[in-house]
């Protein structure tokens, strides 16, 4: 193996290190904005989650007994679920944020 090839693989080595720090680095900016993100937005969620919880109960319920409302119910139902999802994420995110840090949202 002569020395120019040496010099290449060490270059290729430092430049795959050099990609996984950036990922990482990217990936520590991620969590940092979801988290603060979440802070932000779950007091209104908690609020739209009351209320999506009170049309599911007393609309769409209802709606889901009669055969040709069951569509309505379903497509009612399948957007609270994600706002229902929404709020789970940021909670865990939350949660996990500050009871294991950084490190176990990476893992």
């Amino acid at each position: 193996m002569d020395v120019k090839e040496t010099v290449k693989s060490v270059g290729y080595g430092i430049l795959g290190i050099g990609i996984l720090v950036g990922f990482f680095i990217i990936a520590l900016i991620f969590i940092e904005g979801g988290v603060w993100v979440s802070e932000k937005i779950l007091p209104i969620l908690n609020k739209v989650l009351i209320f999506v919880i009170l049309i599911n109960v007393l609309i769409l319920g209802p709606l889901s007994i009669g055969k040709k409302t069951i569509y309505i119910s379903f497509f009612g139902f399948q957007i609270s679920s994600y706002i229902f999802g929404a709020t789970l994420w940021f909670m865990g995110l939350i949660s996990a944020y500050y009871l294991w840090g950084v490190g176990a949202i990476i893992i």
